[in-house]
């Protein structure tokens, strides 16, 4: 990219990692619009036309950006435009709107930018499913828990009395609306056949130990953090050691080989290290959080991404 190449960072108004890299970006002499995707409703915010009418979306700034003339798109948060009044709009708008905003928005990039994804919309939704992100993982050469997905209470308790009677427990997907943390169950957690039949969900084996590896993925580098918390998941409580740490190249290879192979420019991944340091895959996010990590251990993840995203590829 030449310092006067743009970039387009599509998030949502208050996410610090967009205003972060945005400065990052600007540092580095390059052109970078915000766009603000829960600030879209009830706004001036977009248009297109077919042919050689061009798009024009509106930046946080007000400024217009047209797609065509990007080069390098980071696709990290799209909302559905924002907020609805409470005053003024029926039910039926209320349930239209949100999924208008989104829908128009990414229409008018994708059917435009022909520049570099962060990531490709059609690859992140494939890599951001569980099971997927899982058999990938295998396919790389990576250790990964045994795991179980099931509605089926017999298969559960089965592969449950086959763990010693402790299984850990997760969200195949999850929701936006509250957080649902893995957590550990045993046979009395297990022992309602409607509970387990409303809907799959994730079993799998418990891995023992205290240490944990966040690892940042953008393109070929690779940026890892151990962390020692006695915690499942060691992200509700951040007042433990975090440590930067040099991967093993051979890991490095297999976690930014894990990454292209899902189809994607960036991912951020969590692992855990059995007790005899074996490294263990559990899942990755195609667009994940890191800007605690910088502020926690001084990394300059922020200024990398932007690096990153600006590079050739």
């Amino acid at each position: 990219m030449t310092a006067t190449g743009a970039v387009a960072i599509f998030t949502l108004a208050e996410d610090i990692h967009g205003h972060l890299v945005a400065d990052h970006v600007r540092r580095l002499g390059h052109r970078c619009h915000l766009v603000a995707t829960d600030r879209m409703a009830f706004a001036p915010s977009l248009s297109w036309r077919s042919g050689e009418g061009g798009a024009a979306i509106r930046d946080i700034d007000g400024a217009g950006l047209d797609p065509a003339r990007l080069d390098a798109v980071w696709w990290r948060r799209v909302a559905g435009g924002g907020p609805v009044p409470g005053e003024g709009v029926d039910e039926a708008a209320r349930t239209l709107v949100p999924g208008e905003c989104r829908a128009a928005l990414a229409g008018a990039v994708l059917s435009r930018f022909r520049g570099r994804w962060i990531n490709d919309p059609a690859a992140e939704i494939r890599a951001d499913n569980k099971l997927v992100q899982l058999d990938a993982a295998q396919a790389a050469g990576l250790d990964v828990p045994e795991t179980l997905v099931s509605a089926e209470p017999a298969r559960i308790r089965g592969f449950l009395d086959r763990q010693d009677g402790r299984l850990v427990v997760k969200a195949v997907r999850g929701t936006a609306a509250f957080s649902i943390p893995a957590r550990l169950v045993g046979a009395a957690d297990l022992a309602s056949d409607a509970a387990l039949e409303a809907c799959p969900a994730i079993y799998q084996e418990v891995v023992e130990g205290s240490r944990h590896l966040r690892v940042h993925v953008f393109g070929e580098e690779v940026i890892a953090v151990r962390i020692a918390s006695p915690h499942l998941d060691w992200r509700p409580d951040l007042d433990v050691p975090m440590e930067p740490v040099r991967l093993e190249d051979g890991l490095a290879a297999r976690l930014a080989g894990l990454v292209k192979g899902l189809g994607l420019a960036m991912g951020i991944l969590d692992l855990k290290l059995r007790e005899d340091g074996q490294p263990v895959f559990l899942e990755i996010n195609p667009q994940g959080q890191f800007a605690f990590v910088e502020g926690l251990t001084g990394l300059p993840l922020a200024g990398r991404m932007a690096a990153f995203l600006t590079s050739a590829g």
